[in-house]
């Protein structure tokens, strides 16, 4: 795109205002006025914020018509959300903290596709940079013809909503903006840290050749909220039928295309399809059905779609999705009351098992969990409340005292080059090798390694929900969600009938961090090989 620098290069500050467009003059008026109660509100919750943009903007005609189909398919405007060590390398990059509502905004949607009627873009925080680092000749158009102008005093600068014109800004600091999203109609959003509020909010710019000049607020969040009004009065909805043939023509035909599409962060698409797989009497589309659903929190069809499962293992290569599916009807039970009918799939799955599994070698391990989680419903869930250790194995490492795990634990890192030494010359692996130890019922040492490495380990997500019920034990839940939040999307299922890390709704102490808000933001989040990004 090219930018009109020529606009108003050389003309004095005087006669800018006699250019303001006529497009321009109502948003203007409406955008500014709401942004005085704005400015008022406290933190922005971007989990529901977004979700409830990503909404509405999916349901104007105006970006329907510019989205890619892929953008489309997926339902989603934004991004996984950036991890610790991106926003680290960002502020490290830059040489500055950033300001705290566009860092939390990061940390739900690195980025986000169409964020008002005028940016296309708010960009990922690898792309983010100084402004003058591209557009040096940008802000020369209006630095050089405004260096011999007074400056604005601050009592002239430092007015926002219906006060504010848009001359009134100071072109200097175009020198030191931080651009964070893309050029669009030749205007751009940049951060101003020059100008900061008590809380560290910097001043955010909607900067443009044909405004004259820029509208400015006193937050990221200011901003973005500010836009989202302009937009529910600027653009056109779509009917709702429409929408909904538009979504059926996209309708993923195969189980494989539909759980790619539910890891994807697709989750209606993915529901609606697996939900006809189902019906015609796919096992392996109603496991991941039961997934899906206990995110979504409808436990009745958790339990219907999980009891399928169990009752026909085979239909899944992954004895863990059976474990899955065991533990998800517990915890139904705890969340809907339903016990009897948990108790009702568990006898028909042994029953089934008892005609078509018994010389099977794994068929007493599964009649033996089955009767477990029969006897489990009959207590109501009461203890005992492990569910698959059904043979008294007990953990080598649980005869051991303290001090002889810590002398193991000692003994590893001592030797590691002669036990490991394809680790020699790779650090992180080594650390990782170190965790794989220390999770030997050493916390304080997991907490450690983790803090210090973790974020970069290959297993990622594996450390993340080790670490997360020791955290959460210990009464820290702020950082047993940000281990997990960071790392949703290197998640990785065993088998393909595996949609989501239920991990996190059956665990005896992570299910409890898991509202409603969060158990949305995983199933958004693009996960497993659907997680990896693209070159």
């Amino acid at each position: 795109m090219s930018f009109r620098n020529d606009t108003l290069g050389g003309m004095p500050r005087n006669k800018f205002v006699s250019i303001v467009w006529t497009r321009r003059k109502s948003f203007s008026g409406l955008q500014t006025r709401e942004v005085d109660i704005l400015g008022l509100m406290g933190e922005v919750d971007w989990n529901i914020f977004l979700k409830d943009y990503n909404r509405e903007l999916l349901r104007y005609e105006q970006v329907r018509e510019t989205a890619s189909p892929e953008v489309l398919n997926e339902a989603w405007l934004g991004f996984p959300g950036a991890s610790e060590q991106e926003i680290i390398q960002l502020e490290s990059r830059i040489g500055m903290r950033l300001p705290p509502s566009y860092c939390s905004f990061l940390r739900v949607s690195n980025g986000w596709r169409f964020p008002s009627v005028f940016i296309s873009e708010v960009i990922r925080s690898t792309k983010v940079t100084w402004f003058k680092e591209h557009y040096q000749d940008w802000i020369d158009a209006y630095v050089v013809p405004a260096a011999e102008l007074p400056r604005l005093s601050d009592k002239e600068y430092l007015v926002y909503g219906i006060r504010q014109g848009t001359i009134y800004f100071r072109p200097e600091y175009l020198q030191t903006a931080l651009q964070i999203s893309e050029p669009g109609d030749s205007g751009i959003v940049l951060l101003n840290p020059k100008i900061t509020t008590k809380e560290g909010e910097w001043e955010t710019w909607f900067f443009a050749n044909w405004l004259p000049g820029a509208i400015r607020y006193r937050s990221f969040a200011e901003w973005l909220i500010s836009e989202r009004l302009y937009c529910k009065k600027s653009f056109t909805r779509v009917p709702k039928s429409q929408l909904k043939s538009n979504k059926n023509i996209n309708k993923p035909l195969s189980i494989k295309k539909a759980q790619a599409a539910a890891r994807m962060g697709q989750t209606e698409l993915a529901l609606e399809a697996l939900e006809t797989l189902a019906s015609e009497g796919s096992d392996i589309a109603a496991a991941s059905l039961a997934e899906l659903y206990a995110f979504l929190g409808k436990w009745e069809l958790v339990i219907a779609n999980a009891g399928r499962l169990i009752a026909n293992p085979e239909a899944v290569y992954a004895g863990n999705v059976f474990n899955d599916m065991i533990q998800l009807l517990g915890r139904a039970g705890h969340h809907s009351g339903k016990w009897s009918s948990v108790i009702d799939v568990a006898k028909f799955a042994l029953d089934k098992a008892s005609h078509c599994q018994p010389l099977k070698p794994d068929f007493h391990r599964t009649e033996k969990v089955l009767l477990n989680l029969c006897e489990y419903a009959k207590r109501n869930g009461n203890p005992p409340n492990e569910l698959l250790a059904i043979f008294g194995v007990q953990c080598p490492f649980a005869k051991m005292s303290r001090k002889e795990r810590e002398d193991w634990y000692k003994s590893g890192v001592e030797n590691v080059d002669t036990n490991r030494p394809d680790l020699k010359n790779n650090s992180l692996a080594k650390q990782e090798y170190f965790f794989s130890l220390a999770k030997n019922d050493l916390e304080e040492e997991c907490i450690r390694i983790y803090e210090e490495y973790g974020k970069n380990f290959l297993m990622a997500w594996q450390a993340a929900e080790h670490v997360a019920p020791i955290y959460l034990r210990r009464g820290n839940h702020q950082a047993a969600w940000l281990a997990i939040e960071s790392n949703i999307s290197k998640w990785w299922p065993m088998d393909r009938a595996q949609v989501a890390p239920v991990i996190l709704i059956n665990d005896e102490f992570m299910h409890s961090m898991m509202t409603p808000e969060r158990c949305l933001l995983v199933l958004s989040t693009p996960r497993g090989p659907e997680g990896v990004e693209k070159p």
